[in-house]
């Protein structure tokens, strides 16, 4: 034993002196340039294969609804035909928290993370800020299994359809933060029955579309003092939910679009009729109609389907593609 003791120190000591020798150190950093030059062959290989998709230049989807809407369409369509593809936003001359929301969740899709998907970020400082801030730059630079970091604050992600009301409870307390910083204490039950219902909704969608994933994202707009709000679901959007087929069909309209269900919707005259978590959600869509109708929600903005809707004024745009899942974006201010 003693004998196989020093034997090991004795080699141990000899492999230790050679590491210190210039020969050694300079193969090792020869060694170590190769592997980082192997590796970035591999990157730019698997680049060559990736179809180059620019972004449009105003890159909003509640701004510019249906050019970003086309772009996110056609990129599933890339998907559907194992096309890896690399998003390309270097350009854009406007980015609005909404779009993060809404990229995050295509990202996160799973056909999406079967294909290859990279992106890069936008040129201009002020944009690229807002970009890298929200954990999405790292995303989409990543290799191998895309996650969103851990432990960006600003994301929050619910698998299979799961009310999460302490996630409602932590957006809610960065808004009193906010308000009680100016001197305002600020009551936030109904942001908070808000974002309690719009996860609910996803329940209520998940009868058509199994696990459906949702995502919320605020944003701190320090220069306005607005908090931004974005929730998104991909599932199959509120106009394809049962209650609005059944509405349909007791009108007997034939009208192809959503636009005529707009006004039911926002009279509250289409109430669904969820069996799940009725002891959490109360009354579904249409209290989330209550809440946006109210003056501490300076905007108020729902996409669905092929229907844009501005909640505040009561009016509708008709989309030219259909957006499958509900999108909801809200703002609260200081100064509203």
């Amino acid at each position: 034993m003693e004998i196989y003791s020093t034997k090991f120190h004795q080699i141990r000591s000899r492999y230790q002196t050679k590491r210190l020798s210039k020969k050694w150190k300079k193969h090792k950093l020869v060694n170590k340039a190769l592997r980082r030059k192997g590796i970035l062959q591999q990157r730019e290989y698997a680049k060559k294969d990736y179809l180059n998709y620019e972004a449009p230049q105003k890159f909003s989807f509640i701004n510019n609804t249906d050019e970003v809407l086309k772009y996110f369409n056609d990129i599933s369509q890339f998907i559907s035909r194992k096309q890896s593809v690399n998003l390309d936003i270097e350009e854009i001359s406007e980015l609005t928290p909404d779009t993060i929301t809404l990229l995050m969740a295509k990202l996160n899709e799973k056909a999406s993370r079967k294909v290859g998907l990279s992106g890069n970020a936008p040129k201009n400082p002020k944009l690229k800020k807002m970009f890298t801030e929200s954990g999405l730059y790292d995303f989409v630079n990543s290799h191998g299994k895309k996650i969103a970091s851990s432990d960006n604050k600003l994301w929050r992600h619910s698998t299979d359809s799961l009310v999460k009301g302490e996630m409602a409870g932590l957006a809610t307390a960065v808004c009193r933060n906010l308000f009680a910083e100016h001197g305002i204490a600020y009551d936030t039950d109904s942001l908070y029955n808000l974002l309690v219902e719009a996860m609910s909704n996803t329940l209520h969608h998940a009868h058509k579309v199994s696990n459906i994933n949702w995502w919320l994202y605020y944003y701190l707009d320090k220069e306005t003092k607005t908090l931004k709000f974005s929730f998104i679901d991909l599932g199959v959007g509120i106009f394809k939910s049962a209650s609005f087929d059944s509405y349909r069909n007791l009108i007997k309209s034939f009208t192809p679009g959503n636009q005529i269900l707009v006004k039911p919707f926002l009279e509250g005259k289409i109430i669904s009729s969820r069996e799940t978590d009725k002891a959490i959600s109360g009354k579904g869509v249409k209290q989330i109609m209550d809440c946006a109708k109210l003056a501490e929600f300076a905007k108020f903005i729902i996409i669905t389907n092929d229907v844009k809707i501005d909640v505040k004024t009561q009016q509708s745009e008709q989309l030219s593609d259909n957006f499958a899942g509900t999108f909801i974006y809200f703002e609260i201010s200081v100064t509203n």
